[in-house]
């Protein structure tokens, strides 16, 4: 059997004993299990709230260059027809 002295790969590294000594110790104590399990609750309760809070703004424009004609067709139909109703244009394609 090799033992850790005879080959230095197979001793912890500084992290490895930190997290043996002072991290896990701390994290499996009730007061760490309680700790991380409210941490965890805040984190969901924080997702949920922000997926609720999330508008939809979806516009074609954000997926076509600048320098494309449909932009200057986009760029045109807002300058001359953007007072009244929205302009919506379906394509039917067999």
């Amino acid at each position: 059997m090799v033992k850790a002295d005879e080959n230095p790969s197979l001793s912890a590294s500084k992290t490895e004993k930190c997290l043996e000594l002072y991290l896990a110790p701390n994290l499996l104590s009730w007061p760490g299990r309680i700790s991380i399990i409210v941490i965890y609750v805040i984190l969901i309760a924080g997702s949920i709230i922000g997926c609720a809070l999330v508008e939809i703004d979806f516009n074609v424009r954000f997926f076509i260059g600048e320098e494309s004609y449909i932009y200057n067709w986009f760029e045109l139909n807002d300058q001359y027809f953007s007072v009244g109703s929205t302009t919506t244009t379906y394509v039917d394609n067999d």
